[in-house]
């Protein structure tokens, strides 16, 4: 397999990934991660407009994301295979990217009997070479939830609105959120430091002859008896009302996106969807 992108595209995408921040744990509030594994997957043939996308994974028993990025070259077609469990690199976030930071403007993954080559597209006198894993410790979700194909929200041919599933079961709410309005309320709600948030959807039709709706989301943070902070937002929601509590600093892996799609379904993992990045993260249990 050998592919070109952008060396500092990819050093974001696998920095978010790695999922870098403070989490509620039974003994308090502790940095962590999601883990220092990626596994990779190429999608996409040259007979498309694009030459195809890297699709990045992490996962632990709790936490998924996947992060999209483009790719300039593909060359090695038949290494592509997005059904395939087989054809599959797995990295070390913490080595590769150092590396990454080295190579200016688009650098070229070459997977090797010897290892991972890395090189800068523009100097090929510059060449890394590091091992890949041999699997990712949590690959058995990455590979479960692969199989589940999870799409964006549709309107079927009947006019009937279709939520994403999991699992097999859909979500019952569904709304959007610019990521710059999700980041602030999340960095309010950061200052409680209890490490557990909850995301309330509401929706209410009135019964009048306007039909009017009063939607909102409501995002919010507490230490009982200590400390509070919320913030309700409105904004149209989809469905039914649900409510679901978390932890983690999810909306840092959306940075760099305009809005940041949300679906929601009482007791069940919440998941977060934009154009290139998709997020599924169990329920906070007390």
């Amino acid at each position: 397999m050998r592919v070109l992108l952008d060396a500092k595209e990819l050093k974001d995408a696998l920095e978010r990934t790695k999922g870098s921040g403070k989490y509620a744990f039974s003994d308090g509030i502790k940095t962590s991660t999601i883990s220092d594994y990626v596994f990779l997957t190429v999608t996409g043939t040259q007979e498309e407009d694009q030459y195809g996308t890297l699709s990045i994974w992490n996962a632990d028993a709790t936490y998924i994301v996947n992060h999209r990025v483009s790719l300039s070259q593909v060359e090695n077609i038949e290494w592509i295979n997005p059904k395939s469990t087989q054809v599959d690199i797995t990295l070390s976030i913490s080595e590769t990217t150092p590396i990454l930071k080295k190579i200016n403007g688009l650098v070229r993954l070459e997977n090797t009997e010897g290892g991972l080559v890395i090189k800068e597209h523009s100097n090929d006198s510059k060449t890394f070479t590091i091992n890949t894993v041999r699997e990712h410790p949590s690959l058995a979700v990455i590979h479960r939830v692969m199989l589940m194909d999870i799409q964006r929200p549709h309107t079927t041919e009947t006019g009937e609105f279709k939520f994403p599933q999991f699992n097999g079961k859909p979500f019952e709410s569904g709304f959007t959120l610019l990521h710059s309005v999700f980041d602030d309320v999340m960095g309010c709600c950061e200052l409680i430091r209890s490490g557990v948030y909850t995301l309330e959807s509401n929706t209410s039709k009135m019964a009048n002859a306007s039909s009017t709706y009063h939607d909102n989301v409501k995002i919010s943070s507490s230490i009982r008896g200590m400390k509070s902070f919320e913030q309700v937002i409105p904004t149209l929601v989809s469905g039914d009302s649900a409510t679901v509590s978390f932890s983690g600093p999810l909306h840092r892996f959306f940075t760099g996106c305009e809005t940041v799609d949300f679906f929601l379904k009482d007791e069940f993992p919440l998941l977060l969807m934009s154009n290139d990045r998709m997020l599924i993260k169990t329920p906070h249990a007390e």
